[in-house]
């Protein structure tokens, strides 16, 4: 399981090294750790019954997120893979793009190449999984970048599916079957990473003052939904009724979210 620990220490720092925005995302996190340890702020801002840590999480960041308007995201998910045409899950695993896939990827590159898409001076950030490297790859070459241009970011990589990956959906439901009505069924999996984990690590990446201002990110399916999600401040029930497209990604500025058909 990939986690990685949501432990900001910003507000200790002399605030030269950092900029508003650094500064902002520590006091969220700082609010969070208040709100979380202290059951009687929660009573007393009406949060009955006690919420979830990844609930206040997300509450927190919520707070903050207005005066956040220096960073602009294209939210990109991998294209269509031989797992994805099976019905597999793939979580950690991987599974190599279908040739569908690679004309996605493609499509993505050649849409973020012209307008209404300006992404001049924006850096390409991948998940490090193979499926997302090998489409950033496609949308580098059509955006003119090299592949040395692609940072990897681990904190960008799909959930851990546990005992399911490389599992045949239909399986798991039949399996299951209360499984089958839920959008989050796939955090149910033994030894699945968890909401608040990959809510964590999303956080400590738009919190870290090396993330890039103006990025555009290949990462998952979970993932994104769980990323946009935070950035739009929804419950978890508005989260995952979100959708998961390989056709069409998602363009953040400014508070508002935009879906770019490819």
């Amino acid at each position: 399981m990939c986690f990685y620990p949501w432990e900001p220490n910003l507000l200790s720092q002399p605030m030269k090294l950092y900029s508003i925005h650094t500064f902002l995302h520590g006091a969220s996190a700082s609010l969070c750790k208040i709100v979380s340890s202290w059951p009687a702020l929660q009573s007393a801002a009406r949060l009955e019954p006690p919420m979830t840590s990844g609930y206040i999480a997300n509450l927190c960041h919520r707070l903050f997120l207005p005066l956040l308007m220096l960073q602009e995201i294209y939210i990109l998910r991998h294209g269509q893979t031989e797992f994805n045409a099976d019905g597999k899950l793939q979580g950690h695993c991987n599974s190599p793009l279908t040739d569908l896939g690679r004309a996605q990827a493609r499509a993505y590159g050649k849409t973020l190449a012209n307008p209404p898409c300006d992404t001049a001076g924006f850096q390409l950030l991948s998940s490090p999984l193979g499926r997302a490297m090998e489409t950033a790859a496609l949308v580098a070459a059509e955006l003119g970048l090299a592949t040395t241009a692609i940072t990897q970011e681990p904190r960008l990589m799909e959930a851990g599916l546990g005992e399911w990956e490389m599992a045949r959906i239909a399986d798991i439901h039949a399996a299951h079957p209360v499984l089958a009505g839920r959008n989050d069924w796939y955090l149910q999996a033994p030894g699945a990473e968890t909401l608040t984990a990959i809510r964590a690590r999303l956080l400590d990446w738009l919190q870290d003052p090396a993330t890039p201002e103006r990025v555009i990110i290949v990462s998952h399916g979970i993932t994104t939904v769980v990323f946009r999600g935070l950035l739009l401040g929804l419950d978890d029930s508005a989260m995952w009724r979100q959708d998961k497209p390989q056709d069409a990604f998602y363009h953040f500025a400014n508070g508002a979210m935009a879906r770019i058909g490819c």
